[in-house]
């Protein structure tokens, strides 16, 4: 039975350019229908989605910040809408990767750099902590009771809270 499967394979299989190609596959049928029901009352006004630019959102998001610490993406637009300045802590590295956030500031939390590992013969990524990052920073805003800071990286997490763990012991 396996042997006749696949001489009808290979028969039905196509010869281009002296490799043997598949057949082309068969059409997918055509999707069902789906049924549409209209509202028969009327919507009632939708809540607010609790984003920007909707102004209560943006009022209680200035009112928790500070205080609040961590910020989610809509929150953090409203603070960046509204004069913070975004800290890019993310290495040089990672920055000419995937591109810099316009109009923020990077000072990075660690060194990346590539280098050639003789026991992998491979190069890899070598991560050095950055001990003038607090310099770094206090050198770009000199006026710490000024500065209101976002603190990201590249997704939220790696660096982030590690600068904030870092501001509480320094401060």
């Amino acid at each position: 039975m396996q042997s006749q499967l696949v001489a009808r394979t290979i028969s039905r299989a196509a010869v281009v350019g002296g490799r043997r190609c598949r057949p082309a596959a068969a059409p997918r049928p055509a999707p069902r229908c789906v049924r549409v029901r209209a509202w028969e009352e009327e919507l009632e006004e939708l809540p607010p989605l609790n984003q920007w630019p909707d102004p209560t959102f943006t009022a209680a998001v200035l009112e928790a910040f500070p205080e609040q610490g961590l910020a989610n993406v809509e929150e953090a637009r409203v603070l960046y809408e509204n004069g913070w300045t975004y800290l890019d802590v993310r290495s040089e590295f990672e920055c000419d990767e995937s591109g810099k956030v316009k109009g923020s500031v990077n000072v990075p939390f660690v060194t990346i750099k590539r280098v050639y590992d003789p026991e992998s013969q491979q190069r890899v990524i070598k991560k050095t902590e950055n001990k003038d990052f607090i310099k770094g920073v206090e050198k770009k805003f000199p006026n710490k009771k000024a500065a209101k800071l976002l603190v990201g990286c590249s997704n939220g997490k790696a660096y982030s809270l590690d600068v904030l763990e870092l501001k509480a012991r320094s401060a």
